[in-house]
């Protein structure tokens, strides 16, 4: 499996997502269950200004994934843990700062396998 090939700036966000569902009954007794057996981390990973060389290598990985279509590794630098990600949106955009320098960033969601 392929590994995300840039390492994000500091500060990065890094979420842990649950999935609970509720349901209201007439009574009003609300019953609580987990959908997914354990939680699911997301990272927001910015770039910022960076030389077209690092833009150019997050374009072609992102198109080789097809957008959020392939999974792929992702190190999470804060802890050095592989996590199984995807894109999060089938969009990359990024800002010209200059000429030469860009930022941009992805947000990355674990997926189970």
């Amino acid at each position: 499996m392929a590994t995300f090939p840039l390492t994000p700036d500091f500060v990065f966000k890094q979420g842990t997502k649950f999935n609970t569902v509720v349901s209201e009954f007439e009574s009003g007794v609300e019953q609580r269950r987990a959908k997914w057996s354990g939680d699911l981390k997301e990272f927001d990973c910015m770039f910022n200004n960076r030389i077209k060389s690092d833009f150019t290598t997050l374009q072609s990985f992102f198109e080789a994934r097809e957008g959020k279509l392939d999974t792929f590794d992702f190190v999470n630098p804060e802890d050095l843990v592989t996590y199984t990600v995807r894109f999060d949106d089938d969009t990359l955009s990024i800002t010209h700062q200059t000429a030469l320098i860009y930022s941009f960033k992805v947000k990355l969601k674990e997926v189970r396998q």
